[in-house]
């Protein structure tokens, strides 16, 4: 899934389907983003209430995000996660000894 923050929250793009069902139905959600690269890995989760958003003003604010769907068909609707708790971690890998 692509996100961004903007403006302290969270926001992504879903299709019709579950993850918009289910911030329709259950607006109390974990939202977590990881990445790596050689050295370390990291974890963030927010904890947060998922809005849809609806109206011209919330859709032209989402919009200047410029989040863009990586897939067909576009994904028309956005998603706003405001935080309520935000944690994460970060690890180094170390080498492993086999044997």
């Amino acid at each position: 899934m692509n996100f961004v923050v903007q403006r302290r929250t969270v926001l992504f793009r879903t299709a019709e389907g579950t993850k918009l069902v289910s911030a329709a139905i259950n607006n109390q959600v974990l939202f977590e983003a990881d990445d790596h690269n050689v050295e370390e890995g990291w974890s963030v989760i927010v904890k947060g209430t998922a809005r849809v958003l609806h109206g011209n003003d919330e859709l032209d604010e989402a919009e200047r995000a410029q989040l863009l769907s990586w897939t067909s068909p576009a994904k028309q609707h956005f998603v706003r996660v405001i935080p309520s708790v935000i944690t994460g971690r970060r690890f180094r890998f170390g080498s492993m000894r086999l044997g």
